[in-house]
């Protein structure tokens, strides 16, 4: 895999299947930092120029429903695409 065509990240429910992925497909897990606003609220900040590439984010939705893997849309979405991040 070539990761100047694909960025692959993490969401906060499983960092080690991401890990695994990455692995497999021998690429770096993305850089993004994950915080909490003072209401609560994610906060995703991508660490990275992901304009260009093929943006994949490993995100479990499983139980408990209101955990932290519980996100619509992963946090991490709405920021690859808010830098016009091309879509196919």
């Amino acid at each position: 895999m070539d990761s100047e065509t694909l960025a692959l990240f993490s969401g906060n429910a499983n960092a080690p299947l991401a890990h695994d992925i990455a692995r497999h497909l021998r690429l770096p897990v993305g850089r993004a930092a994950v915080s909490r606003f003072s209401d609560g609220e994610l906060n995703v900040e991508i660490m990275e120029n992901v304009r260009g590439r093929d943006v994949f984010i490993v995100q479990p939705t499983c139980p408990p429903a209101n955990g932290p893997s519980a996100l619509n849309p992963p946090p991490p979405l709405p920021a690859t695409t808010a830098g016009s991040a091309p879509s196919r």
